[in-house]
């Protein structure tokens, strides 16, 4: 991961907050409930953020993560009313594997254990 300076990763952490706090109370999409930010990374052009999102027994993973995009402008609109005078990176939703990667892995070890015991 890139080195980031202490003022854009305090504004990282403050756009985390406020995007988890919209997600709750701006989204009325019950197919949206329960989604949660796991965690915030800089694109590569340093301008967009990826926001990387899970939702427990998802079974549409794409179109949660379209569902959110398409939620974006919304987002930005709320971002910049609630943090003016700051150039606001680009958000971009993506789908958080790394959860339903651990979630099977944790799965297999306790199938093993039944076994074993």
């Amino acid at each position: 991961m890139h080195h980031i300076n202490p003022v854009r990763k305090r504004l990282h952490a403050d756009i985390h907050r406020l995007l988890s706090t919209l997600m709750q109370s701006d989204v009325n999409d019950p197919r949206l409930s329960g989604a949660c930010i796991t965690r915030i990374e800089p694109k590569a052009s340093g301008h967009d953020l990826i926001v990387w999102v899970h939702r427990i027994n998802d079974e549409d993973h794409n179109a949660t993560e379209q569902r959110l995009n398409k939620l974006s402008p919304h987002f930005m609109y709320r971002m910049r009313h609630a943090l003016p005078n700051r150039r606001l990176p680009r958000i971009h939703f993506r789908w958080d594997e790394a959860l339903d990667r651990g979630d099977a892995v944790l799965r297999r070890i306790r199938e093993i254990e039944k076994k074993a015991s």
